[in-house]
């Protein structure tokens, strides 16, 4: 069964990021977390795999993993990278700026773009510059730890980390921008904008899984037009409002097939579907597997 890494358990200090460095990560067991980590690879090459499949890392790629997907590292070569681990709080806060990219933002919240693959390229210019300032940071929550939160020290600790994280989030910013496809032609909209009402969207399909949402009555609720909805939800979440409301619905089953031993007929009515024959069709097509199979490769 998939364990979970959780921020109080794994990091002590309280810092906004705590930054990891890895050598011949050959493997890695499939594992969850309770928070943000950015992985940037420096060197070698391996295999990582999520529930959206697996696909090959090396030198210049980077991945995003949220608070309750999983992932795992296969058949790595002389592979290190760095993990940038950061609460999602302070996308709220510190972080707030990524709203405005779109689809940083949606990568952050778990959302990727179907047209996008799930690494991110860096830039070689800008890895040259991450590789050294990640390598010097690592160690500044542990050197810096005698230093009382209240201190001057420790401010000026807190802003250099964050111009750090600032630096990683900018870089795949970058790297999302130029892995996307040209969209077609039309009406500028307010990124901001957009991505408001998307996080309201996505705030009302979440809160409640089981409830049957039309496009016209979700755009109701928010106050929009289907079609403005529909638009928001394709330019930062990457797909329609309804197929992401699958989407999570199927995601939430994962993280139960995989985390409990419910009998998969009670998990399938959590998020909604009664049949579960319907079930293990659809979350056949959003994950790959069957649930049982699903469910075996954590619990066997």
């Amino acid at each position: 069964m998939a364990g979970t890494l959780r921020w109080n358990g794994v990091f002590r200090a309280q810092r906004p990021l705590h930054v990891r460095r890895w050598l011949n990560r050959a493997r890695h067991d499939a594992h969850f977390h309770d928070f943000i980590e950015v992985t940037v690879i420096v060197a070698g090459r391996g295999r990582h795999r999520t529930a959206a499949g697996s696909e090959e890392l090396s030198r210049g790629d980077a991945v995003v993993l949220v608070p309750g997907a999983w992932h795992e590292y296969l058949d790595g070569d002389g592979f290190c990278g760095f993990d940038c681990c950061f609460r999602p709080e302070l996308l709220q806060r510190e972080l707030a700026w990524v709203h405005e990219e779109a689809l940083l933002s949606a990568r952050l919240r778990g959302q990727p773009a179907p047209q996008l693959p799930q690494r991110i390229r860096l830039e070689p210019a800008l890895l040259d510059m991450l590789a050294p300032l990640l390598e010097a940071v690592r160690d500044l929550p542990r050197v810096a730890e005698p230093i009382p939160e209240a201190a001057p020290a420790a401010s000026g600790r807190k802003a250099i980390l964050l111009g750090v994280l600032a630096l990683v989030l900018g870089g795949l910013a970058d790297g999302l921008a130029r892995g996307a496809e040209p969209a077609p032609a039309q009406a500028p909209q307010p990124a901001v904008a957009l991505a408001a009402l998307a996080e309201r969207g996505q705030a009302l399909l979440a809160a409640d899984l089981t409830r049957d949402w039309s496009l016209p009555a979700l755009a109701q609720q928010l106050g929009t037009s289907p079609s403005y909805l529909s638009r928001a939800f394709r330019t930062v979440v990457g797909r329609a409002p309804m197929a992401h409301a699958a989407h999570c619905r199927m995601e939430h089953a994962a993280t139960l097939l995989a985390q409990t031993r419910q009998p998969v007929a009670a998990i399938a009515a959590q998020v909604g579907i009664l049949d579960p024959s319907y079930f293990a069709r659809l979350f056949r097509a959003h994950i790959g597997v069957q649930p049982v199979a699903y469910r075996r490769r954590f619990q066997s």
